[in-house]
């Protein structure tokens, strides 16, 4: 995670101060500020942990027809379960009325010039899928950035809301990605009623076991997101939804409301008992395993209504409340929008 990387935070403090916050300096501050939200201070400046950087990394978009969305779900469930630390993935698909979202795009990178050959390639099972469309290539980061905002469509008004799913076991994992694709498409197509200006896209993204662990290892602090790898392999879902007419707001908030609460009941009962990809046996209960079927959920994939601060789990939660209250104890970021700790 991009918070796992932050070696100091330059902070402007309730009080009006500016503090340098690291792990020696202020140890709770400097955890709270790891994925905890934006009721601790303002920050001005970060200090980053750098990585060497190849000049050239291999990277694009695959593209798919929807009937092939099943054989994409299983190339995902089977990327994340044996995830290269090189590679990374995520899916963006569409739904409503407007053809330019009847596609699932699988953004995909590796970073090295090219992946491996054969079965070690990570993206082989996408490949197998047969794409109708390929713009992978060695490419230098900023090429590939500008490729990735080609897409974007100049809309008036957005919104976000998300779930978290886990990435069970084989065939289970894929079968309930479809599942819920089938229930996003279905519930937009109903929502746009052949208005072509309301766009939904569902994303996929990976987040790894391994990936969890590594970022502890930068500084040797856990960050605040609540993430389990004990618990096993997860994903985060996102719904991303554009229009132009306010008149249409009440609509579209129903839509993220309604699709998000459907994803925490299927997350919830889709087959019961069943592990997520690359769970340790025993290390968490029965009742942990449960809770991290739909937990944590992510902040910048919430509603402002969704319960992020639970999703947490209770023993954070209570350490970001009381971080909180000790550096700003008249509740002057409480103030504030966002997700809050009182």
């Amino acid at each position: 995670m991009a918070c796992d990387n932050v070696l100091n935070y330059e902070v402007v403090l309730a009080e009006g101060t500016v503090a340098n916050v690291s792990q020696t300096s202020q140890p709770d501050l400097f955890r709270a500020l790891k994925g905890g939200g934006n009721q601790f201070g303002i920050v001005t400046r970060f200090s980053l942990k750098t990585y060497k950087q190849t000049t050239q990394v291999w990277a694009g978009i695959l593209t798919f027809s929807i009937d092939k969305a099943s054989q994409v779900f299983n190339a995902t469930q089977t990327f994340i379960a044996r995830y290269d630390p090189l590679s990374h993935m995520y899916l963006s698909m569409g739904g409503g009325s407007n053809p330019q979202l009847s596609f699932i795009n699988v953004y995909i990178f590796y970073n090295a010039s090219s992946p491996p050959t054969g079965d070690a390639n990570p993206f082989a099972a996408f490949y197998a899928a047969e794409p109708i469309a390929d713009t992978t290539s060695t490419k230098s980061y900023s090429t590939l950035i500008a490729l990735n905002n080609n897409g974007n469509t100049p809309q008036n008004r957005w919104l976000i809301g998300g779930h978290t799913f886990p990435n069970l076991l084989a065939p289970y994992g894929a079968d309930m990605y479809l599942k819920q694709w089938q229930a996003f498409r279905d519930m937009a197509n109903a929502t746009a009623a052949g208005d072509q200006n309301l766009l939904f896209s569902m994303a996929l993204v990976p987040v790894p076991a391994v990936a969890m662990r590594a970022g502890e290892n930068v500084t040797g602090v856990q960050n605040m997101l609540g993430l389990e790898p004990d618990a096993g392999d997860a994903v985060w879902i996102d719904y991303t939804l554009a229009w132009l007419d306010t008149k249409d707001d009440r609509k579209m908030f129903g839509f993220v409301e309604r699709i998000s609460n459907a994803g925490d009941r299927l997350a919830t009962s889709f087959a019961p008992g069943v592990a997520s990809t690359n769970a340790i046996p025993g290390a968490v209960t029965a009742k942990e395993a449960e809770f991290y079927r739909t937990n944590p959920r992510y902040m910048n994939y919430a509603l402002l209504d969704q319960p992020v601060q639970s999703s947490y789990g209770k023993k954070n939660e209570r350490f970001l409340k009381r971080v909180q209250k000790r550096y700003d104890p008249n509740g002057l970021w409480r103030k504030n929008g966002g997700f809050l700790w009182d």
